[in-house]
Formats: structure tokens, sequence, C-alpha cells
């Protein structure tokens, strides 16, 4: 339960039926962003909950992006690395 009575599940629920998934997925911006530009107040786990939720509801493209997105970072990694 967090301080006011309301659990942390219904907390997550009403955060994301609030925020814009557009926003979201591609990485246009974070989900902690999102939050603060709707003005909804909640704490660091409901935020936690929230994106792990909507990281499982994602579709498949979203997800790609993400994925393309730590491949490259792994493959930068890899070049920099060879030329040490």
């Amino acid at each position: 339960m967090l301080e006011d009575g309301i659990s942390t599940e219904c907390m997550t629920n009403l955060l994301i039926n609030r925020i814009d998934r557009r926003n979201i997925f591609p990485p246009l911006r974070n989900v902690y962003k999102e939050v603060k530009r709707s003005g909804f107040c909640c704490n660091l786990r409901v935020i936690s909950k929230a994106t792990s939720i909507l990281w499982s509801r994602a579709t498949r493209e979203e997800k790609s992006v993400y994925k393309r997105l730590c491949d490259d970072i792994a493959d930068t990694y890899f070049i920099i690395k060879s030329y040490n």
C-alpha cells in the first residue's frame, strides 16, 4: 500500500491509462518523462511496474526499435574496443 491507502496495482493501472503510449514507443520519451508531463504523481515503484507492463504489452514493431538500438550500441562498443 502507498501512503494514502491506494495499492501499487491500482496506481499502476491509473498510470498506464493516463500516459500517452505514442510518446514512449519508439523511444521519443521515456516513461518517467511522460509521467511528469501528464502531471500524474507516483513513486518510482509504480513507474517501474508500469514500464514493465508496457514492455510486455508492446508490439513486435515497438520492441524492434529497441532491439536495433541495442545491436547498434553493441556494434559500436566492439568497434571502439577493437581499436584500443
